[in-house]
C-alpha cells in the first residue's frame, strides 16, 4: 500500500522513490514497496540557491525524497551527439545529456535547468531543426524506458512513450512531430508522431544491424539508417498514415583502391542533388546518388579525406559539407570535395558532438566551377563536444580571426571529465571535492563556483582518495591501483608533491583515512595476497615516517576509520572482523601498529561493506543489505551487536537481489546508496519505514560525500562521467517521516493472524482453566520467550548464532542497560511481553529476502540430504529424498511432502483462498484438497 501526497501537480516534479513497509501477504514475509511518481521537470538552481538557503525556495515540494538535485558536472561525453546548441529557441543555451537527466545549460549566466525523467541512463538525445523541441530516449531496455518529448522554452515535458527494448538511435523529422527510433539492436525502425499519439514499427531483415539513424533537414519524410555494411533508405508517408517504405544497399568494399574502406558510421543528407553522405572507419566519404533516372539511390563512388582516422560525425551547412574526425580535426568541404576550411589543433580531444547555432536550410546548388582562389567562406558559429568531456564554442570571431592553418582555439563553455569516476573526497574546509577517474586524473571541482580548478595528471587508476588537514595545512591522499599512494599539499588552487609510497605492483591500497587531527593516515589493502593495514605518522621533521602494518584481517580491507578522538584506529574486512588498533601505543617505527581486538561482526555468506562511528556505537552495513548497530561491554572491549535492520531497497519475496547499503554522515541524518543508482537518507535512530531515497543515477554510484556541514551530498556516476550535487531539505524529509510512519505496517486480516499465535503461545504457558494475564492483553502482546517459536511458525528459521542475537536485541530494546552487553542471554532473561508492531519489525529485519534461495541451493541442499554425488540434468531421485525427509530432521511424511508440492504448482494453475489452503493443510487427509 503505497502512500502518495496530493500530487494533482505532478508533472512539475522530479522522479521520486519513497519506500513503504508493508505485509507482503498473510502467509508471505513483509515487503518494501517501491511508489515511483511519474516524468516532470525541475526549476533551475544556481549553486548558491543550495549553499546558501538549501531548505528555502527549493524547487520540487512535491518531491519526498528530502533531496534536490541543484547541479551537475560534467555530461555524458562518451554519447554521439550528447550535446546540441538550442540558442535558437532559448538564447545562449545549451542541451546535454547527463545520465538519467537532461540539462539546459545557459553558458552566459551559469544556469541549469535539469529535465528529470529518465530511470537509466540517456543514450539518445536529439533536437527539431527549429530548436523548439528535444528528444531523449534510453539506452538500456527495461519495463520502465521511456522516450520523452521536451519543449526547450519551458523544459518541460510535452509527450512520453515506453519503448522497453532499448533505443540505440534516435532522429526528429524537421518539423518536430515525429521521431524515429532504432530499437531492438537496430534491427527493428519505430516511427512515432507525438503530436498524435499515432506509432509503428518496421523490421529490417538485415545482416548488418542498424546503428546511426538521420533525417533528411528538407522534408519530414526522408530518412537514412546506417549500419556497418548497408545503409537503408526510407520514406514516410506523407499524407499522415502509419506507413514507410525502405529499400536497403550493401556496401561496396571494394569500390575504393587507394584505401580499405572500412565499416559505416554515420550518414547525412547532403543539400547537393539529394546525395546522402556516408562516413567509415578508414576516414572515406561514401557518395550515395540517383543515376540514369533511377529512383532508388546506389552508391556512386568513394571519396578519401586527407585523415584515415575514423569519421564520427557528416552534416552539410551553407554549400558545404562539414566532417569530423576522431583525430581531433573538422574540415569543410564544397560539393566537389575540396578542402576549403579546416580545425586541426583543437587539443580538446576527439570530437562525437557537433551543434550549429544557425540552422541548416536546402538549398539546390550546382557545383562551383573550378578556380585556383578559394571560394568565399561562411561559417556559421558552432559548438562542439569531445569524448574528453569538453564542450567547446566557435564564435563568428574566433572563426573570422582564424588563419586556413586552422589555429582557431574556441571559447571552453564546459569541462568535463570524459572517463567513468571511481571515487570522492570532501576537502574539510572549503567547497571542494577531489574527483579520482579511471584514466589516472584527480580533479579538484569547485561545487560552490561551479568550476574544475585543476586536473592532476597520476601514473595509473585512481582507487582511492581522503583528505586530511594538520595546523592549516590540507594534505589530499591519492592511492594508486599500481600500489603507489601519494601525498600532496593543497593551498592556492595547486597541489604540491609531499611524500610518496610504494607498495609494489599487486598491493593496491582500497582504501584510506587521516585523522582529525591530520598527523595519522590509514591505508587498507585490497590486494588478494596480503590483506593488511598500514600507518603512517608525520615526524618530528613535519616529514610522513612508516610506523607499521598489521595482518589482522584474512580478507580485502573493506573501510579503515579513525574515531573522532583520534585515539583508535578500526578496520573492517571481507572476512567479517572489524579489529581495532590501539593509537596510543603505535607512536613510533619501533612500537609498530599495534591491535587492541578484532570482533566478529556476522558470519556466513554475509560480508561486511562499510562502517561508520559514533558517539559510543559502531554501524555496520553488509552486502546481504542489513544495517548491523554494534555497542562495546567496555571502552576498550569487543563490539557486541545489538540491533539489526534490513537496510532500504532490500525486498521479501519481490524478486530483486539484496542491495548493500553505504552510509554516509550528513548532519543529523544518514545518507546512503544502494541498488546501483538510489540515494537516499535515513533518519536517526535508524529504522525500516525512517527512510526515502530518489533514482540519482543511471549506473552504478562510484561514491557518495558529504559536504563539512552536511547541507550537500555530492554523488559521482560510475558510467556517465559526472558528479551530481544534492541538496539535503530536512524539514521536507520529516514531513514525509511524519506522513509516512502513521501507517499500519500490516492489514487487519494479517493482524488476525498473528493474533492467533500469539494467543496460542500464550494459551500453552497456563495452567488448564486458568488465565492470570490481562484480558484485554490476549492476542497483542506476545512473550520474548516465544519470538524464535514464532518466527519458525511464520516460515524463518534462524541459525543458532541468529538466535542469540535475537535475544539481546530483545533485551536491549527493552532495557539498553550495560549488563545486556556483558553476559549471555537465557531464557530467563526473556519474561516480558512485545507488541505485536515490535514483532514485525524483528521478523521484518531479521528474515533474508527469499531470493537467496536459487535453483542451485535447493539442488546442492537435496544433494546433501540424499547423499547422491552423481551428476546429471539436476534431477533428485524422489525415492530417497521422502526418505531422506521422513528420516531427518523435523520429519516429514510422503503426504505432507505432496502436499507441500501441490501448493507451489506453477501459477497457471487456479489458487485457492488462504483460508482453504491451510484447512486442507490441517485436514487429517490432505490429499481431499486438489487444484481443479
Amino acid at each position: 500500500m503505497p502512500v502518495y501526497a496530493d500530487n494533482s501537480e505532478s508533472r512539475k516534479g522530479p522522479i521520486i522513490i519513497i519506500i513503504i513497509i508493508h505485509l507482503y501477504a498473510r502467509l508471505r514475509p513483509c515487503a518494501l514497496l517501491v511508489a515511483v511518481i511519474a516524468v516532470t521537470g525541475q526549476r533551475s538552481h544556481t549553486m548558491e540557491d543550495a549553499v546558501v538557503a538549501p531548505a528555502e525556495g527549493a524547487s520540487g515540494s512535491d518531491n519526498f525524497s528530502g533531496l534536490d538535485l541543484v547541479w551537475t558536472f560534467g555530461y555524458s561525453s562518451w554519447i554521439p551527439s550528447a550535446v546540441h546548441d538550442v540558442s535558437a529557441a532559448r538564447p545562449n543555451t545549451l542541451v546535454l545529456a547527463n545520465g538519467i537527466n537532461a540539462a539546459l545549460y545557459n553558458f552566459v549566466t551559469g544556469e541549469q535547468y535539469l529535465m528529470m525523467g529518465h530511470s537509466t541512463g540517456i543514450g539518445s538525445l536529439c533536437v527539431s531543426n527549429d530548436r523548439t523541441v528535444i528528444a531523449t530516449s534510453e539506452a538500456s531496455p527495461h519495463d520502465d524506458a521511456l522516450v520523452i518529448i521536451w519543449e526547450t522554452s519551458t523544459g518541460l515535458p510535452l509527450s512520453t512513450f515506453p519503448e522497453r527494448r532499448g533505443v540505440t538511435s534516435m532522429a526528429l523529422s524537421p518539423s518536430g512531430r515525429l521521431a524515429v527510433l532504432l530499437i531492438d539492436n537496430g534491427r527493428t525502425v519505430r516511427f512515432w508522431r507525438w503530436t498524435t499519439n499515432a506509432s509503428w514499427e518496421v523490421s529490417v531483415a538485415s545482416e548488418s544491424p542498424q546503428s546511426h539513424i538521420k533525417f533528411n533537414v528538407g522534408n519530414d519524410v526522408d530518412v537514412v539508417t546506417t549500419g556497418p555494411k548497408s545503409a537503408t533508405f526510407w520514406t514516410v508517408a506523407s499524407n499522415g498514415d502509419p506507413a514507410a517504405t525502405y529499400y536497403e544497399r550493401q556496401l561496396d568494399t571494394a569500390a575504393n583502391a587507394s584505401r580499405p574502406v572500412g565499416d559505416m558510421t554515420v550518414s547525412s543528407y547532403s543539400f547537393h542533388k539529394e546525395e546522402v553522405l556516408s562516413g567509415t572507419t578508414t576516414g572515406t566519404i561514401i557518395v550515395w546518388g540517383h543515376q540514369f533516372g533511377q529512383t532508388r539511390r546506389r552508391q556512386l563512388r568513394c571519396v578519401p579525406m586527407a585523415s584515415t582516422s575514423s569519421i564520427v560525425t557528416v552534416d552539410t551547412i551553407n554549400e558545404l559539407i562539414v566532417v569530423g574526425t576522431q583525430d581531433q580535426a573538422l574540415r569543410f568541404l564544397d560539393f566537389q570535395f575540396r578542402l576549403i576550411y579546416w580545425f586541426e589543433d583543437f587539443n580538446y580531444g576527439p570530437i562525437n558532438s557537433l551543434s550549429f547555432a544557425n540552422v541548416p536550410q536546402p538549398t539546390q546548388t550546382t557545383p562551383k566551377p573550378s578556380s585556383s582562389s578559394s571560394p568565399s567562406v561562411d561559417i556559421p558559429e558552432f559548438i562542439f563536444g569531445t569524448t574528453t568531456g569538453s564542450i567547446v564554442k566557435m564564435t563568428s570571431k574566433s572563426i573570422a580571426s582564424a588563419p586556413k592553418t586552422g589555429s582557431a582555439r574556441g571559447f571552453l563553455l564546459v569541462k568535463g571529465f570524459g572517463c567513468p569516476l571511481a571515487c570522492l573526497a570532501v576537502h574539510p574546509v572549503e567547497p571542494v571535492v577531489a574527483v579520482g577517474t579511471t584514466n589516472s586524473q584527480v580533479h579538484l571541482v569547485d561545487y560552490k563556483d561551479k568550476t574544475i580548478q585543476l586536473t592532476e595528471s597520476v601514473q595509473a587508476h585512481v582507487a582511492a582518495l581522503a583528505f586530511g588537514v594538520r595546523s592549516g595545512t590540507v594534505y589530499l591522499a591519492v592511492a594508486l591501483s599500481n600500489g603507489q599512494v601519494s601525498i600532496m599539499t593543497h593551498g592556492s588552487g595547486r597541489l604540491t608533491p609531499s611524500a610518496q609510497f610504494e607498495f609494489g605492483a599487486g598491493q593496491s591500497m582500497h582504501t584510506l583515512a587521516f585523522s582529525r587531527s591530520g598527523d595519522a593516515l590509514a591505508l587498507g589493502s585490497g590486494d588478494a595476497k596480503r590483506h593488511c593495514v598500514y600507518l603512517f605518522r608525520i615526524g618530528t621533521a613535519a616529514a610522513w615516517e612508516y610506523i607499521g602494518r598489521s595482518q589482522a584481517h584474512a580478507d580485502r580491507i573493506q573501510q579503515v576509520m579513525f574515531d573522532p578522538e583520534g585515539t583508535r584506529l578500526l578496520s573492517l574486512s571481507k572476512d567479517c572482523h572489524c579489529a581495532e588498533f590501539d593509537l596510543g601505543a603505535s607512536d613510533s617505527p619501533q612500537a609498530g601498529l599495534r591491535v587492541r581486538h578484532v570482533s566478529k561482526i556476522c558470519q556466513g555468506p554475509e560480508h561486511p561493506v562499510s562502517m561508520a562511528l559514533r558517539p559510543g556505537e559502531l554501524i555496520v552495513t553488509t552486502d546481504a543489505g542489513a544495517i548491523l548497530v554494534f555497542r562495546q561491554r567496555q571502552p576498550d572491549a569487543e563490539w557486541v551487536r545489538v540491533r539489526k535492520v534490513r537496510g532500504p531497497f532490500n525486498t521479501f519475496g519481490a524478486g530483486d537481489r539484496p542491495s548493500p547499503v553505504t552510509l554516509i554522515a550528513s548532519g543529523p541524518v544518514w545518507a546512503y546508496h544502494a541498488q546501483g543508482h538510489f540515494l537516499g537518507l535515513l533518519d536517526d535512530p535508524i529504522d525500516l519505514h525512517r527512510h526515502t531515497a530518489i533514482c540519482g543515477h543511471s549506473s552504478a554510484i562510484a561514491a557518495v560525500a558529504a559536504s563539512p556541514d552536511g547541507r550537500l551530498l555530492l554523488s559521482a556516476d560510475g558510467l556517465h562521467h559526472n558528479v551530481n550535487v544534492w541538496n539535503v531539505n530536512l524539514a521536507r524529509f520529516r514531513d514525509t517521516l511524519a506522513r509516512t510512519t502513521t501507517r499500519a505496517l500490516y492489514t487487519p486480516e494479517e493482524a488476525g493472524i498473528l493474533r492467533d499465535f500469539f494467543s496460542h503461545c500464550m494459551i500453552g504457558e497456563q495452567q488448564p482453566g486458568q488465565y492470570g494475564g490481562d484480558q484485554a492483553t490476549i492476542g497483542q502482546v506476545l512473550s520474548a520467550r516465544h519470538c524464535v517459536r514464532v518466527f519458525r511458525a511464520l516460515g524463518y528459521y534462524p541459525s543458532e548464532d541468529e538466535i542469540g542475537h535475537i535475544k539481546r536485541e530483545l533485551c536491549w530494546a527493552r532495557n539498553a542497560d550495560q549488563e545486556v552487553l556483558s553476559k549471555d542471554i537465557s531464557d530467563d532473561d526473556l519474561n516480558f511481553d512485545i507488541p505485536m508492531d515490535a514483532f514485525v519489525r524483528m521478523l521484518m529485519n531479521h528474515r533474508p529476502p527469499f531470493d537467496d534461495v536459487s535453483a542451485d541451493a535447493i539442488q546442492a541442499a537435496v544433494t546433501m540430504l540424499t547423499g547422491s554425488t552423481e551428476e546429471g540434468e539436476g534431477a533428485a531421485n524422489l525415492s530417497a529424498l521422502t526418505s531422506a525427509l521422513a528420516a531427518n530432521g523435523d520429519r516429514m511424511t510422503e503426504a505432507e511432502f505432496a502436499a507441500c508440492l501441490n501448493s507451489i504448482k506453477s501459477r497457471t494453475v487456479p489458487l485457492h483462498t488462504a483460508d482453504q489452503f491451510v484447512d486442507a493443510l490441517l485436514d487429517e487427509n490432505p490429499g481431499d484438497f486438489q487444484h481443479s
